[in-house]
């Protein structure tokens, strides 16, 4: 009788730890990626190869430092060049790989890792 009472309550416990991480890893992936775009020279362009997220870092990185003079973009999966909406941004100094996002622009991750999360890897590109 015991035993068919904690079966359940190690799988819920488990499940609760999974969601708990899974929340951990996200934010610490959203700081750590805005610590590091704030930590790259003036001016730095930087593009992200997940759609919806460039401008929300773009945004934050600009709400923590008001005074910040880069610029987040998207870069499609396979380009190796970036957009701002739609106008195109040629120029790229450093690149967020997110796998989950797909498969990147592989051009764009040969450079140096400037940043780790748990979820995304931030390039110097070497162009």
């Amino acid at each position: 009788m015991a035993t068919a009472l904690i079966l359940p309550v190690l799988l819920a416990g488990h499940g609760f730890s999974q969601t708990v991480r899974y929340g951990w890893d996200s934010h610490t992936t959203v700081t750590g990626l805005r610590d590091c775009v704030l930590g790259r020279p003036d001016g730095s362009i930087v593009g992200f190869n997940r759609v919806e997220a460039w401008t929300r870092l773009h945004e934050i990185a600009q709400r923590r430092s008001p005074a910040w003079t880069g610029r987040v973009t998207y870069v499609p999966n396979g380009e190796t060049t970036g957009r701002t909406w739609d106008i195109p941004e040629p120029r790229l100094d450093y690149y967020i790989h997110q796998p989950s996002y797909g498969p990147g622009t592989p051009a764009l991750m040969s450079g140096p890792v400037v940043c780790r999360t748990p979820f995304a890897t931030m390039y110097q590109t070497t162009r």
